[in-house]
């Protein structure tokens, strides 16, 4: 039976103070070579990037170790709010950007898209696709996959810089989440969640 094999890896550390300007950090770059060294391996047809700075920077390093393997861009891989859990509404504030509710509602039809485009059955061979994108995208179609109202849960998923989660789809589209925020391939002083 063919699959669909999905790995998701968050960016680099970034320029935090930058917001989406933000390019990657000495240390997100040595998290993006780490990575790619980890996922060199692995037989992906086409890395999907954000089009925001960071994710873009993070692909490019990881599609160095690959071969020749196209490098794809879309928006709605971008990072967005897709809901503020009541539980946590103070870390938020009115000034919050991406937190107003029409901008919310955007991000949560984004995210919808994403997986009813990219999350779909294979055909009649294996599949392997990279996503290269944020923590926010990746908690929400963790969520997601796991039939879980991602609305009250997917902040409470810590991700990892360059941690990679792992999905995998069958012919029927059951979506089985296989690792989540795997960072074993990091070293301890690599291992930042800003």
């Amino acid at each position: 039976m063919p699959y669909r094999y999905i790995y998701m890896v968050r960016h680099g550390q970034y320029e935090t103070a930058k917001r989406d300007a933000g390019l990657l950090t000495a240390t997100g770059k040595k998290q993006a070579q780490k990575t790619a060294l980890t996922l060199n391996n692995i037989p992906f047809t086409t890395i999907y990037h954000s089009t925001i700075s960071r994710a873009e920077q993070t692909a490019h390093i990881i599609a160095k170790e690959q071969q020749n393997i196209p490098l794809e861009p879309t928006d709605l891989l971008r990072e967005c709010v897709p809901s503020i859990p009541p539980h946590m509404s103070a870390l938020f504030n009115v000034n919050h950007i991406g937190t107003a509710p029409e901008e919310m509602t955007l991000c949560v039809d984004q995210l919808q898209n994403l997986y009813d485009t990219y999350f779909i059955p294979p055909e009649d061979s294996d599949i392997y696709e990279l996503f290269v994108c944020h923590g926010n995208v990746i908690r929400y179609i963790t969520a997601h996959a796991l039939q879980v109202n991602a609305a009250n849960v997917w902040l409470n998923m810590l991700i990892y810089n360059c941690g990679i989660s792992h999905l995998m789809i069958d012919k029927s589209g059951q979506v089985y989440v296989i690792t989540h925020n795997g960072i074993g391939h990091l070293p301890e002083e690599l291992r930042t969640h800003s």
